[in-house]
């Protein structure tokens, strides 16, 4: 069955989570243009990993973080998509729904879906239009982004138009640091109390954050810089 070409409808999902007008998403369409399926992932099933001819899936490493994410509509239910970052030259994806698909039949199809890749600065969330909050970063390249309804974090870069999905629980630990809060609650308790946080906490928390992902370069100020020293050396005492 390994290697194989993907076939028209899972090319078709993928594509759709990756829109070609943003330069970050279509580099990693012409990546996949060039893969094939050499196997499943560590979850079988609907998780395929992408690569070239002769390589093998690396199914005992964690898996690389999320590129896009979305849902796809097809046959009268909903698929979810998921596509993970290149990692040694190979690409994670889940097909849920699709790896039943017969494809054979399909010589042109368009599916109809929806995915955080879509989402630009100034709209509502994506596939349900519900509210989000937008916090500008330092530097004017990446903005924060959360949205209560669906319980996710993104984080959207300018020049690529990419919009990283950050793990929750992450990014509530920093920013419980950042306000000196040893409760222990619970991180969805983030989008529940999410008025409760200003922007300069939210901020302060993504810095922390960023500082082990080499891929977000914050351009902090110095006095942002300070205040963030400050409150860690606070943490230490309280």
């Amino acid at each position: 069955m390994f290697p194989r070409t993907l076939n028209i409808v899972e090319r078709s999902a993928i594509y759709k989570l990756l829109p070609e007008d943003k330069p970050g998403y279509n580099s990693y369409r012409n990546r996949i243009d060039q893969m094939v399926l050499v196997g499943n992932g560590r979850f079988g099933g609907s998780n395929f990993v992408l690569g070239f001819e002769g390589d093998k899936p690396d199914v005992e490493n964690p898996s690389a973080p999320v590129l896009a994410m979305g849902e796809i509509l097809l046959n009268d239910s909903v698929n979810h998509i998921v596509i993970h970052e290149e990692k040694d030259n190979k690409i994670e994806i889940e097909l849920d729904g699709l790896d039943n698909i017969n494809a054979d039949d399909q010589s042109d199809i368009e599916l109809k879906g929806w995915s955080y890749s879509d989402w630009q600065p100034g709209e509502r969330a994506p596939g349900d239009g519900s509210s989000v909050r937008e916090v500008s970063l330092p530097g004017n390249s990446f903005m924060l982004i959360f949205t209560c309804t669906h319980k996710r974090i993104w984080v959207h870069e300018f020049d690529s138009g990419i919009n990283y999905l950050i793990p929750v629980t992450n990014y509530f630990n920093e920013l419980m640091m950042i306000k000196r809060d040893k409760s222990g609650r619970n991180p969805t308790r983030l989008f529940e109390e999410l008025n409760d946080f200003s922007d300069e906490d939210m901020t302060a928390a993504f810095i922390n954050y960023g500082r082990y992902l080499s891929k977000f370069k914050i351009d902090v100020n110095d006095a942002a810089e300070r205040k963030i020293k400050k409150r860690k050396f606070l943490n230490l005492f309280s």
